[in-house]
């Protein structure tokens, strides 16, 4: 799997959510029924949406559709977790520390991300579940996470060709996930939208890989 050291950072757009077919009815056949047998074959649909390399429906999209699931592997295992958000105006730095846990979910067409951390001394328990590619999007990774507040948040995972993660939640948070040349430890660096629509730093995290 490959590990990188350069960071990029880019916007998912969710695009209008749907698959589109067009054409002559035999040619809507033909695809609803391959659609039937890789959904039986368990392979993830094609994507629909008009793409360039790096742009998805105008939107940047760094790395492109994640395929294969495998790709996911460098997360797995248990990881310390340390970081703080960015002091500002109005809010000082609040620091993190926890554990962060990836494992497959029987069968491995999914990874299961399970977090439990101090946010300011404030226990913070979440599980999430990443994969089953969006089309609407690209192939990008349907990340749906749940926290022990009763929250509910879904964002996008691509991978470029170094390695390097972006993960999005539509044009409000951003994060880019570097991994060490080792494999041995990660960092992600978090933006968030501001009302102008410029972009701030919110939080960094590094992670050192436990087992």
């Amino acid at each position: 799997m490959r590990c990188a050291t350069r960071v990029r950072i880019g916007v998912v757009s969710h695009g209008d959510g749907g698959l589109r077919l067009a054409g002559q009815p035999a040619e809507r056949e033909a695809r609803v029924a391959r659609r039937a047998r890789d959904e039986r074959e368990g392979r993830p649909a094609p994507p629909t949406a008009t793409t360039t390399r790096g742009r998805v429906h105008g939107a940047p999209l760094y790395g492109g559709p994640v395929t294969n699931v495998e790709e996911l592997a460098p997360f797995v295992g248990r990881w310390h977790s340390r970081g703080r958000t960015v002091a500002t105006p109005t809010a000082s730095a609040v620091e993190v520390e926890g554990t962060d846990v990836y494992e497959w979910f029987p069968g491995g067409k999914f990874l299961v991300h399970h977090v439990d951390v101090l946010i300011g001394g404030r226990p913070v328990r979440v599980i999430e579940l990443i994969g089953d590619p969006d089309p609407a999007v690209g192939g990008a990774l349907r990340m749906r996470s749940f926290d022990n507040d009763g929250r509910f948040a879904e964002m996008r995972a691509t991978v470029d060709a170094d390695g390097v993660w972006t993960l999005t939640e539509g044009v409000a948070t951003r994060s880019t996930v570097v991994f060490g040349p080792d494999g041995q430890t990660m960092t992600a660096n978090w933006e968030r939208a501001t009302h102008d629509g410029t972009w701030e730093p919110w939080m960094v995290m590094r992670f050192t890989r436990a087992s």
